[in-house]
């Protein structure tokens, strides 16, 4: 019996293994993507790595807590993408 599914690599494959994942119950781990999306929708879906937007807030609580900063700034290139984790 499997316990857990590590995957999938492969971005055509995500919904189809989400969808086992959910009807079996089954832990689902990316380990690579780091794409918040691929976890909606599924209570038994992972990722190993960080979403960028959680290393933008921890970059800036370490600023914050650890280096006493009072103010952070953010610089963007002006993308959609980068106003997104700015704000």
């Amino acid at each position: 019996a499997m316990d857990m599914i590590i995957g999938p690599l492969y971005q055509s494959s995500v919904a189809a293994v989400s969808n086992y994942s959910i009807q079996q119950q089954k832990i689902m781990v990316n380990p690579i993507s780091s794409n918040r999306s691929l976890t909606l929708g599924n209570p038994f879906s992972f990722l190993l790595s960080a979403t960028l937007e959680s290393q933008v807030k921890s970059m800036v609580d370490y600023a914050v807590d650890s280096l006493q900063s009072r103010k952070v700034y953010i610089l963007q290139n002006g993308t959609a993408s980068d106003a997104e984790v700015a704000n």
